[in-house]
This record gives structure tokens, sequence and C-alpha cells, in this order.
């Protein structure tokens, strides 16, 4: 499950870290092939990932992903949607 949850920051940040060292360096077309070859191996660690868990593995990451990545709703987000006076529906 290793790889099914850590091949999203591992292609897309070794990506972007080979596009700021090209920038940097401007040796663009060797960081260009570099950041390709990291996030083409990020695909390859989520297909192994897949293989090794297996159905039940790959729910489990997917919820564990979902509980990871879903944004809490507080309460002063609830507040600030429907304390718009302008907002049609309300009543001034």
């Amino acid at each position: 499950m290793f790889f099914l949850i850590f091949n999203f920051p591992f292609g897309i940040g070794g990506a972007a870290i080979c596009a700021g060292l090209a920038a940097k360096t401007g040796r663009v077309a060797f960081y260009s092939t570099m950041g390709t070859a990291i996030y083409g191996l990020s695909w390859a660690m989520f297909g192994l990932g897949a293989l090794l868990a297996g159905k039940e593995g790959v729910a489990l990451s997917k919820q564990l992903m979902r509980r990871l990545w879903q944004r809490k709703k507080t309460e002063s987000d609830k507040s600030s949607v429907t304390s718009d006076p302008s907002s049609p529906g309300q009543d001034q």
C-alpha cells in the first residue's frame, strides 16, 4: 500500500523539483528527461502497488487518500456561505 499512497507526491514532487532545477541551471533537456522519468516511475510504482495490494488494498488506499485530502468543513466555512445578504433567498 506504500506504493499506492506515495506515488503521487513522488511523481509530482520529483517533476516539480526537476523543473525548478532546469530553470535554475539552464540544463533544460537533461532535467526535462529526468522529470519525465521520475513521473513515469511513479506510474510504475502505482501499478506495482495495485498488483501487490489487490482489490482490498486499493479500496483501503482510496479511503485513506480521501480522508487525507478531503477538506474539513468548519463552522466559519458554513457561516460565510449563508451570511451573504446579496444571495437569493435571504430575507433582509
